[in-house]
């Protein structure tokens, strides 16, 4: 086993610094690792055992992807078990302290090579990079927190469809034409173009609207003629109860089921209108196509409303 530390101070406290650096799915995309495909197999004691497989280049990656474990705003750490790939596991944690008024936080790298590949991985500099890496991130998430940068993180979209530029000017003209657009349409078709693909997969009109400090219907009506004007796609999504997941989603009302069963959390539920159905958008596949599989499936702030979470 290969263990790596870094630590770092910032001048915020712990309760700004934590959101920022527990957003695993932001984090992990930022990063550059691959969106992975999950299986969720339910075992008999009630448990899921959930099998991951990604490919970095030529490798091959499969693993068992062990459950976050965190207390809200003081730590998290997660563990992933391989069964195929360079390693046997690969691991991290962060932990996060009051420092006067400020905080530090300590992040740990640990990696237990399976074969040669990953013993030559590991002399070759595999935590010096990661580290480099982590630490720019991390850097860039408290700046972020403080109020310094606009985004999160630098972020390299890929490059659109062919003529894809051309008619996303030609959507914003058209939004610009109606009554709906609020001064927002090229607003809108910036963060189409630029946003991190986990801002984009369930796009929410009211987290949008209070980060552009907009009004909620301004956005909302911007929206639903996006979808007219083939910048969108309007879902209708089913939310899990217990981690809040979308694990059905559905263009149009009449097609929603009414129960469905969330692999993740091994239970079956109902659908109830006032509860736990959520209008959501992504951009239209001609625009910017959002490859299916998961950056990260279930860290802190992907479900917020878990104050403490252990493995027993």
């Amino acid at each position: 086993m290969v263990e790596a530390r870094w630590q770092w101070r910032f001048d915020l406290p712990p309760e700004r610094i934590w959101p920022v650096m527990s957003d695993t799915p932001r984090f992990n995309e930022a990063l550059g690792t691959p969106k992975f495909q999950m299986e969720e197999i339910p075992q008999p004691d009630g448990t899921v055992l959930r099998l991951a497989r990604a490919s970095m280049g030529r490798v091959k990656l499969e693993w068992e992807e062990r459950p976050y474990q965190w207390v809200d705003g003081r730590r998290w750490s997660q563990w992933r078990i391989f069964r195929v790939g360079p390693f046997r596991g690969l691991g991290a944690s962060l932990m996060v302290d009051p420092d006067g008024e400020g905080s530090r936080v300590t992040y740990i790298l640990e990696a237990e090579p399976a074969n040669l590949f990953g013993r030559f991985l590991l002399l070759a500099g595999f935590m010096r990079r990661s580290g480099r890496n982590i630490e720019r991130l991390s850097r860039s998430a408290a700046a972020f927190a403080a109020g310094e940068r606009p985004q999160m993180y630098d972020h390299q979209p890929p490059a659109m469809p062919d003529s894809g530029e051309e008619r996303l000017a030609g959507m914003v003209v058209e939004l610009e034409k109606g009554p709906y657009h609020h001064g927002l349409a090229a607003r809108l078709a910036d963060h189409v173009r630029t946003a991190q693909e986990v801002d984009l997969m369930h796009m929410r009109p009211l987290t949008l609207a209070r980060h552009w400090g907009e009004p909620p219907r301004a956005v909302i009506e911007l929206c639903l003629a996006a979808v007219s004007s083939g910048m969108l796609e309007m879902h209708w999504d089913l939310l899990c109860p217990r981690c809040r997941g979308a694990k059905a989603m559905v263009p149009s009302l009449d097609k929603l089921p009414t129960g469905v069963h969330c692999p993740s959390c091994n239970i079956d539920f109902d659908r109830e209108f006032d509860r736990n159905i959520e209008l959501t958008f992504s951009p239209s596949t001609a625009i910017r196509p959002i490859l299916a599989g998961e950056y990260c499936l279930g860290g802190p702030m992907t479900t917020p409303h878990v104050r403490l979470q252990q493995i027993l």
